[in-house]
């Protein structure tokens, strides 16, 4: 079983980490609901305002499917971080993927992801 992730940032803006696929997808409007729910019942300000798709393979058509159907979602600012096995190969050296694969394809969407957030 797939978890959806969620943190909490400063400002009480919340971040969600998923894959790219229908459990996520479901799991984001049912997460929402959730959310507001807390909101009301405990009187709390909460923006949850940016989704983080990991793993994307831009060859699968399935994964094609799902980012249109993000995409279309208003309200989100999606960020996506490619599949890239460049990541499994810095985690059994032990090194991190910005000195294994500088200049790699999620190498330089983490470094986007994290400009943004912060």
């Amino acid at each position: 079983m797939k978890t959806i992730g969620f943190c909490i940032a400063k400002g009480g803006t919340g971040k969600t980490p998923l894959l790219a696929e229908e459990f996520s997808f479901d799991g984001v409007q049912i997460f929402q609901e959730e959310l507001d729910q807390i909101q009301k019942n405990f009187r709390v300000k909460l923006k949850y305002e940016k989704v983080i798709l990991n793993q994307v393979n831009f060859s699968y058509a399935i994964h094609k499917k799902y980012i249109e159907a993000l995409q279309g979602v208003k309200g989100y600012e999606f960020f996506m971080l490619p599949h890239d096995v460049k990541v499994k190969e810095s985690q059994s050296l032990k090194l991190p993927i910005q000195i294994h694969s500088p200049g790699g394809k999620f190498s330089k969407a983490i470094s986007e992801l994290a400009g943004a957030l912060v």
